[in-house]
């Protein structure tokens, strides 16, 4: 039976967490605002004010928009989503309150790198949500991976690489992210034939696969 590894990448991380301009101890509304990008936005509000209801009945939810790229301090919203890769503009731009670790439900369920990556200073700031990632799945059995040294000299094997990506921009990063997790180590090279190499290489990762 063939043995496969994991390794993935996760392109969008979501910290849900109060802001600074929330945080009443009496209130009967909090006002939130979601990711704007979602697939379905409206869709994922309904989820959230249909379990929330269950929770607590006695708050009501109020939808708000805001967009943690371009739009100023979250004035007026009580729990906001952006993307981790605002966290420590966000933080130090004094935007959000951290919140209390044994408020976390299950967080257990929450893997211990994505509660670490929304901790600062042994503060934690937001409950992390993944909404997309590229995972990758090979055969860790395989000789020819297991011999590559360079992430070229894999050019011309079709059955190793079949990788399912619409987007052509991520292939390049498939090839060294399972590279370098076969090899143990980061940022494997190419050999002196990258160029024609590499084109052989992602016609082979056109190849669109349904699981």
């Amino acid at each position: 039976m063939m043995k496969r590894s994991f390794t993935g990448t996760i392109l969008l991380t979501m910290f849900l967490c109060t802001t600074a301009y929330g945080g009443e101890k009496d209130i009967d509304t909090l006002t939130y605002a979601v990711f704007p990008y979602l697939p379905d936005v409206g869709y994922y509000q309904e989820i959230i004010e249909n379990r929330w209801a269950e929770i607590e009945p006695d708050i009501r939810l109020i939808r708000a928009e805001w967009n943690c790229y371009k739009d100023a301090a979250p004035e007026g919203i009580d729990v906001i989503m952006f993307d981790a890769i605002m966290r420590d503009k966000i933080i130090d731009s004094g935007w959000i309150q951290p919140i209390d670790p044994a408020a976390v439900m299950e967080s257990e369920d929450i893997f211990p790198f994505a509660l670490e990556g929304a901790t600062v200073n042994d503060r934690l700031y937001g409950i992390p949500v993944f909404l997309c990632g590229n995972f990758l799945i090979y055969d860790q059995e395989c000789e020819a991976l297991a011999a590559a040294e360079h992430i070229t000299d894999l050019a011309g094997m079709s059955g190793t690489l079949v990788i399912n990506s619409e987007d052509p921009s991520n292939r390049h990063q498939y090839i060294i992210e399972m590279l370098a997790d076969t090899l143990g180590e980061a940022n494997p090279s190419m050999d002196d034939h990258a160029e024609t190499d590499m084109e052989l290489i992602d016609r082979y990762l056109s190849i669109n696969v349904i699981f």
